[in-house]
């Protein structure tokens, strides 16, 4: 039995709160949230204002935003008028530039004035400056760039955008066998619940398991992933330094990803003298990988964890009185990770490759679209 190529495509949608955040030397007070399905990143607030959040069918839950007594005096501000916004985040700075005073204070190598703000408030859309404080200052931006991505996202994709992976049969379907590739169009879906590592494996799984249920078996091909037109997945030039690339907050980003190209090491203790339980997720992790934590007495915590080409490591020693570890640290490809995850997940639902994974560009037929 022949039948026609098909397409099946991962979809869900995204949330984005955009901010209004006070910066200090130090780091950034902001109510920060991409949401639990792109991964969040948050700092207790200092000043914030929140725009069009939204979740679709398939996405993680969102937490509502934290009020806040400042994001409250600053929505009264602003129907007041230009000077009480003024005056409000001459007030929060202050306040936080204070605290932040204190905190470096003891510190040997703080430096009095060190702490050093500069914000500019426009009105959109017409540009007009509501509200300034140092905006002539010249600093390094630092996180402060993740607003600015948020709000290009929001103004360009809007609130109720979606990622979108599609899926495609090349070649003709002839009793379960697919006779060429299996072609993914990559979309730069982070496929990320913060809260559950497995995730991205759960989601894999429903698509082999879709896949399955069609009626295919075997791909005489491989299994294509079309990075498209997104850059090949690299840290920045400048920013971090080689020695941090391992870390969770330099986890890369591509045309494909999962778990937010992070690895996630889950260990608890067994009993003394062997070794402690421990799961790497996403499964499979593409990389050869290293695992073994012993199991003490008493509550030390010292397990090691990193990525790199040669391999993921979960290394040291947990005690039967010390908490259970989560630690997630950066894979080093996370095309890689997709491509090694959505074969393991059809190989599990009886599906087989013959070829392999693939990393091609425009591989995609706009003619085969269902």
């Amino acid at each position: 039995m022949k039948a026609p190529p098909f397409g099946i495509r991962i979809e869900r949608s995204f949330s984005l709160l955009a901010v209004l955040a006070v910066v200090a030397g130090l780091g950034v007070g902001s109510l920060f949230d991409f949401g639990r399905a792109a991964g969040a990143h948050e700092s207790p607030p200092a000043a914030s204002a929140t725009a069009g959040a939204a979740t679709g069918a398939g996405a993680a839950p969102t937490a509502a935003p934290r009020a806040s007594g400042a994001l409250s005096r600053l929505a009264i501000a602003a129907h007041a008028g230009d000077a009480d916004v003024q005056r409000e985040l001459e007030r929060i700075v202050e306040h936080w530039r204070a605290k932040a005073e204190r905190d470096g204070s003891r510190s040997k190598a703080w430096r009095r004035g060190d702490v050093q703000v500069a914000l500019c408030v426009r009105a959109e859309p017409s540009g007009a400056e509501v509200a300034s404080i140092g905006a002539d200052r010249a600093l390094r931006p630092a996180s402060n760039l993740k607003l600015v991505t948020t709000a290009t996202a929001l103004a360009l994709l809007g609130p109720d955008a979606a990622f979108r992976t599609p899926l495609q049969l090349q070649g003709a379907l002839d009793n379960g066998v697919l006779a060429g590739d299996l072609v993914v169009q990559g979309g730069g879906d982070p496929l990320h619940d913060r809260a559950d590592p497995r995730y991205a494996e759960s989601r894999l799984r429903d698509v082999a398991r879709a896949l399955k249920n069609r009626g295919l078996s075997r791909v005489r091909g491989a299994l294509v992933l079309d990075e498209g037109a997104f850059d090949a997945p690299a840290p920045g030039p400048a920013w971090p330094s080689a020695s941090q690339h391992w870390q969770d907050y330099c986890a890369l980003s591509g045309a494909f990803s999962a778990n937010g190209g992070m690895l996630t090491a889950l260990v608890r203790a067994g009993r003394v003298g062997e070794n402690a339980l421990a799961e790497l997720h996403p499964v499979p992790s593409g990389i050869p990988e290293s695992i073994g934590v012993a199991t003490v007495a008493g509550g030390k915590s010292d397990v090691q964890v990193g990525a790199n080409a040669r391999g993921a490591t979960v290394r040291g020693a947990l005690g039967t009185s010390a908490d259970p570890v989560d630690a997630s640290f950066a894979h080093p490809d996370p095309v890689q990770l997709f491509g090694a995850c959505l074969l393991g997940a059809l190989h599990a639902e009886g599906i087989e490759v013959e070829r392999g994974v693939a990393r091609e560009r425009r591989r995609w037929r706009a003619d085969l679209e269902p």
